[in-house]
């Protein structure tokens, strides 16, 4: 963390605390960097809302989706906007799991199942915060029984901002009984600009660091098979070119959990990296953690008038992946974000390091498990640059 970095705080407006009953203030910290890169985060649903970074000309723009006020936040839900997802991000299928004898129900904001935390996740509450140095931190106390899960779960998330472009996100937890958990950030990247809609996602290319992926149902819970890539449209392990792939992907569009290669004790390795070459920016992002939620907006408004060009791509496709449903609400006829941008399916894409999906109903995958006494840590970071 370089000390040149600086962090500004001001307000982004006032909201009820359904918690206290009282309208408290959303604070809204400013991170900027000597390259003119400069981040913006919320203190409600620890919230990245902006990233500011240069193109190859020198120009400036904001390169993920968002809202102008806390009320297109609010008024927007479940869009999870750059929002801290939690206690457990993804799925759970059921809205069940079993710890020793005991089975637990929790909240089902989703069909038959949980996503992202259930009805009230981390996205939606007020995060307590505060500078130190150059970092921003948040902090958030889960009580027992919220959303369903057992014990106090205690929550830091530390935004810090280098001179190398990287934006780091340090996750941390503890917790009074053991429970599952598994966070992560659900920030939606166009890298040629917020605003600039799907077909300059099109011209992206992007590589995965991950030789398998997990088969999942229509509804996107993991059948407990893990699959390899080679020869589907799921092998990312070379560059390839968004508005090539997109439409050969069942269902229209990516929403899979891919696993990433390495262990955990192996620390922080490479992950991903994106590149939109008429702007010439890039993200790499590298983390410790076993899974990556590769998902290219699929669940935007989707009016008539987007048409995505067909090519065609060879490879087999797995069958259990084929029709994708979308988890959340219906779909909105309209969204109006940012600067008075319309943000439609294909507008963006997440890059969301995690646990596996419903990892605590499957013995197979890392164990989701939190215990008193054990610390939950997750980093990932997001390193923007540019190739000419």
């Amino acid at each position: 963390m370089s000390d040149s970095t600086t962090v500004v705080e001001d307000g982004f407006g006032f909201l009820k605390n359904p918690e206290t009953g009282n309208s408290e203030i959303i604070r809204r910290y400013t991170l900027r960097n000597v390259n003119s890169v400069e981040v913006q985060v919320i203190s409600y649903g620890a919230t990245i809302t902006s990233i500011k970074c240069p193109d190859k000309k020198r120009r400036i723009h904001d390169v993920v989706l968002g809202f102008d006020d806390i009320e297109g936040y609010v008024q927007n839900q479940p869009a999870y906007f750059g929002a801290t997802i939690g206690r457990v991000a993804n799925r759970i299928s059921n809205g069940r799991f079993r710890l020793g004898t005991k089975e637990y129900e929790v909240s089902k904001n989703a069909g038959d199942f949980q996503l992202h935390g259930g009805k009230r996740g981390f996205d939606q509450v007020f995060w307590e915060s505060y500078t130190d140095g150059s970092k921003v931190v948040f902090t958030y106390v889960s009580k027992d029984g919220d959303e369903g899960y057992p014990g106090d779960l205690m929550t830091q998330v530390t935004y810090s901002l280098s001179d190398e472009n990287g934006l780091k996100l340090a996750m941390t937890a503890m917790t009074t009984k053991p429970t599952p958990v598994n966070l992560t950030n659900h920030v939606y990247f166009n890298l040629a600009g917020h605003c600039a809609g799907p077909k300059a996602l099109f011209d992206h290319y992007a590589s995965i660091n991950a030789d398998k992926i997990l088969v999942t149902t229509p509804q996107l819970i993991p059948t407990g098979e893990i699959r390899k890539v080679g020869g589907t449209i799921y092998d990312l392990r070379s560059p390839r070119h968004l508005g090539t792939v997109i439409p050969e992907v069942p269902g229209g569009g990516y929403d899979n959990t891919m696993c990433i290669n390495g262990t955990k004790e192996e620390g922080i390795r490479f992950v991903a990296r994106v590149y939109h070459p008429p702007s010439g920016r890039v993200v790499e992002v590298f983390s410790d953690q076993p899974g990556l939620q590769w998902y290219t907006s699929r669940n935007l408004p989707d009016p008539d008038a987007i048409k995505v060009p067909s090519q065609e791509v060879a490879g087999e496709i797995p069958q259990e992946i084929e029709a994708p449903q979308d988890a959340s609400a219906d779909t909105p006829p309209e969204m109006r974000g940012k600067d008075g941008a319309l943000y439609y399916k294909y507008g963006a894409f997440c890059l969301e390091t995690q646990n596996y999906p419903d990892a605590v109903n499957h013995r197979r995958f890392p164990d989701s498990i939190l215990r008193p006494g054990e610390i939950y840590k997750h980093t990932c970071i997001y390193r923007f640059g540019l190739q000419k």
